[in-house]
């Protein structure tokens, strides 16, 4: 009787707190900043790459501040330092490299916080807090050639306004557009496409006059909720999400701009999870899916999504719940992934086995 309960009971584990993996590799997990977190246990926000000197860095916020992770030699992930930060809600950090300059906003305040890199991989040095009159917090941050992007947060109706970076330390403020607060952006070509995730629409704005935002046109969909966005590098092609409403990534063909077409409704190999971002390269698409990790499709026929592989960071049963896969960053030249989890940290990836 005790044998078959220890199996019993070593089966409902397996279940309860198996990690589905399809086709990925994982490289290393970073683990380090465990004592805090609010709501407790959720001790990362979002994550960022960098790459210089031949070598790759993983960023990643938490509830201490942001860190920088040398991954060239993953699986030796080196922590190469740490600029604190204001304690927020979810330890929300969101983050975006340009040139030898590291900028970071969270809902605790202090605006940008502007790091340089340069002195990588020996040290980071801090340069300065970014603030104006009026603003001291982002939702998150874009970035698209020498321009910052500030979503949310308290100014401008949490709407987008635009950084120059001319001077990369002394950001210049430029143009702004507040009539939908926007939660996060994604720019190509100078035309904004933001997630304006409380009202459940995607805005898509004109920035060619960085001193002028224009409203193009928005649309909403049943159970929108929209997080954020993505396009295809031609721009025929949109990738919404939905954090909430009907948890899924959608893809649109917008090929005429003002009649966008949906094509394809994504439901992961676990549908029970939410979907947070989205980010294409190529003919493929990454997902942070929360509790269902890191998601691949192929999307060479955007109506038809494939999946090609999937790591599920989030060890427990999957629901809608706020847990697990904060972000995923594609864009390493070595063809290296990395995701942060809510829980238990960075993740270093790469597409197939080995």
């Amino acid at each position: 009787m005790k044998i078959i309960l220890i199996i019993s009971l070593l089966f409902i584990n397996s279940v309860i707190y198996s990690q589905s993996v399809n086709n990925m590799t994982l490289f290393g997990n970073k683990n380090e900043f465990t004592s805090g977190g609010t709501p407790s246990g959720f001790h990362y926000a979002s994550c960022w790459g960098y790459v210089s000197g031949g070598r790759e860095y993983a960023i990643i916020g938490h509830y201490a501040g942001t860190t920088v992770y040398d991954i060239t030699n993953s699986p030796f992930i080196v922590n190469v330092g740490t600029i604190s930060g204001p304690s927020s809600f979810y330890n929300y950090r969101e983050m975006k490299t340009y040139s030898h300059y590291l900028y970071i906003v969270s809902e605790g305040g202090l605006g940008v916080q502007i790091v340089d890199l340069q002195y990588l991989p020996d040290s980071l040095h801090y340069v300065r807090s970014y603030v104006f009159p009026g603003y001291t917090r982002s939702h998150s941050i874009s970035q698209d050639g020498r321009f910052l992007y500030s979503n949310g947060g308290t100014y401008n109706n949490g709407g987008v306004f635009i950084l120059d970076l001319l001077d990369p330390e002394n950001p210049v403020k430029r143009g702004q557009w507040g009539t939908r607060s926007i939660h996060d952006c994604f720019i190509k070509n100078d035309t904004i496409y933001g997630a304006s995730v409380y009202d459940g629409y995607l805005v898509m704005l004109d920035a060619r006059n960085k001193d002028s935002i224009k409203f193009i046109r928005e649309f909403t969909y049943p159970g929108a909720v929209t997080h954020n966005a993505w396009t295809t590098d031609d721009r025929k092609y949109l990738v919404t999400t939905d954090e909430g409403g009907s948890n899924h990534a959608k893809i649109w063909n917008i090929s005429d701009i003002t009649n966008q077409t949906q094509v394809a409704d994504i439901i992961p190999y676990d549908g029970s999870s939410m979907v947070h971002n989205a980010y294409i390269k190529g003919d493929s698409l990454y997902l942070a899916h929360y509790r269902a990790g890191v998601i691949v499709y192929n999307i060479q026929n955007p109506a038809v999504p494939v999946e090609v592989g999937h790591y599920d960071t989030y060890p427990g049963v999957n629901s809608t719940a706020y847990q697990g896969c904060w972000n995923v960053y594609p864009y390493f030249p070595s063809g290296k992934i990395i995701a942060s989890d809510m829980a238990t940290g960075l993740y270093v990836l790469k597409l197939g086995t080995e």
